[in-house]
């Protein structure tokens, strides 16, 4: 009888402990799912400000080349445009 006792105590410990890593397993489980999913989102950031930046630096880097032709050809800045005026009368307005 005692030896019966014993076994069930043994039994119902080992339960105990087969439930106890049980759920720390799952609760590490969740942990790491919340974790991946976080991680998933800050990476799909980056490469949003990723795509973002590029666009910026491409057009950064071809108004530099611009600027370089544009100077290589002699090109001056102009500071003011001024229209011409054309009356409806003459022969250039037709």
């Amino acid at each position: 009888m005692k030896k019966s006792f014993i076994n069930r105590i043994c039994i119902l410990c080992s339960l105990f402990f087969l439930l106890a890593v049980n759920i720390f397993a799952v609760v590490s489980l969740n942990e790491k799912e919340f974790l991946l999913k976080t991680y998933k989102k800050t990476v799909s950031q980056l490469l949003e400000k990723n795509k973002d930046l590029e666009i910026k630096y491409s057009a950064v880097s071809s108004l530099a080349r611009i600027e370089n032709i544009s100077q290589a050809l002699d090109f001056e800045k102009i500071g003011r445009i001024h229209y011409i005026r054309i009356l409806e009368g003459s022969v250039a307005s037709k």
